[in-house]
């Protein structure tokens, strides 16, 4: 009697042990395949872009050094240097050179300390913007490194380094910078008085743009080859991207016009919508998120895609530099209130969401004006009562859905 008893209460811990088993299961599916799910309704902005292959085209000359032994470049990546203009000095030794090099250098610090010096008043009620400053060039630093940006990385360093002065300056280090300043002085006359005066220049015939960057193909892919591209030679010029490579005797180049041109070869139907003379913008994903405007200056068709071409004056030393890049051209911005494309609907064939309204559920049709397939832009109406609002709770995921349902 008594183990029959023990065996009818071990029935009765199974039973509910299964029971209660089958209550979690079913609750975890009721909150992941029949309850709703929803998230606030934001403003919102998608761009509609197509990816193509870009190669860069600009009026440049290479500024040929292999005639020279000793010389010292006197220009930074992307400075903008007048006709006549010199490049580099010419020397006639080693030690010249490297006194000359020592000057320059000098010179640039003395101007730094100069500068900063001469606003010492100003520092001590400026601390927290100066250590603003420090913070976002630190991060600017690490993103520049990130995307391979060493000359513009290097820029910021030397910001850092001004930031930080500052702020020792405004905690009352004032004597050792003078102190500094004075050596920097003497320093710069001694190396005055032991350099050699046969200096020569090199200078450029034209104003423009000065880079370091040379790939060899500065005298080939020039804008008159750009005025023959087509679809049928795009793909030689990329693969003319991809093998070139500079001699190795250059001082760097001269960029003589301010605007320069991307071609990029495209599907017709993607670029439907835009014609001649069109402003766009693009995108180089490899160089950050920055939009650079752009003139739609040819579109060459041939049976189902086009060479298209832009122009811009916008320079930046990371455009001197580039020759093939993966260009993200923007058809189209879209702006409005941002959903998941999940949370869409279809009611008696007219498009809308679902949104949660105390414990109802209420259908509110939409004009879609863009969708990705993960994202979608929904027009605002700011003065439409009955549209979908701002801070609306839509529902995203959820079965069984109709307007006037009660949910929980």
């Amino acid at each position: 009697m008594k183990s029959s008893g023990l065996t009818f209460i071990k029935l009765i811990i199974g039973v509910l042990t299964v029971f209660a088993v089958v209550v979690v299961v079913y609750q975890l599916y009721k909150y992941n395949f029949d309850s709703i799910k929803t998230e606030s309704a934001v403003m919102g902005e998608m761009e509609e872009t197509v990816d193509a292959a870009g190669i860069f085209f600009r009026d440049e000359k290479v500024i040929d050094g292999s005639a020279y032994e000793y010389l010292d470049v006197i220009r930074s990546e992307g400075e903008r240097v007048a006709s006549g203009g010199v490049v580099a000095r010419v020397y006639p030794d080693e030690t010249s050179a490297k006194v000359r090099k020592e000057i320059r250098e000098v010179e640039e610090k003395i101007a730094t300390y100069e500068e900063v010096l001469a606003n010492s008043s100003s520092y001590s009620s400026a601390t927290d913007s100066i250590e603003q400053d420090i913070y976002e060039d630190l991060t600017q630093i690490s993103e520049l490194s990130r995307q391979g940006s060493a000359g513009e990385a290097f820029e910021g360093a030397e910001n850092v380094v001004l930031d930080i002065m500052k702020k020792k300056i405004a905690s009352g280090d004032l004597v050792s910078y003078d102190k500094t300043l004075e050596n920097l002085r003497q320093q710069l006359s001694e190396l005055k008085a032991s350099g050699s005066s046969s200096v020569t220049s090199v200078t450029t015939d034209q104003a423009g743009y000065f880079s370091y960057s040379t790939d060899g193909l500065e005298d080939q892919l020039t804008t008159e080859y750009l005025e023959t591209l087509s679809v049928d030679t795009f793909d030689d010029a990329l693969e003319l991207c991809n093998t070139a490579a500079a001699a190795g005797s250059e001082l760097g180049k001269m960029v003589y016009q301010s605007t320069w041109s991307v071609a990029i070869k495209v599907q017709n139907k993607a670029v439907s919508s835009l014609s001649v003379n069109d402003v766009v913008y693009i995108k180089i994903p490899s160089f950050g998120t920055d939009r650079i405007k752009c003139v739609i200056a040819d579109i060459r068709k041939d049976g189902e895609e086009s060479v298209m071409v832009l122009n811009s004056s916008i320079i930046s030393s990371n455009i001197l530099t580039l020759r093939q890049e993966n260009i993200s051209l923007i058809i189209e911005t879209y702006s409005g209130i941002l959903v998941r494309q999940s949370a869409l609907r279809k009611v008696e064939g007219k498009e809308g969401v679902f949104v949660k309204v105390g414990l109802l559920l209420r259908y509110k049709e939409v004009n879609v004006l863009y969708n990705d397939g993960t994202n979608a832009i929904i027009e605002y109406v700011a003065t439409d009562e009955s549209g979908l609002r701002i801070y609306d709770q839509v529902v995203y995921k959820g079965s069984d859905l109709y307007d006037g349902k009660a949910v929980t």
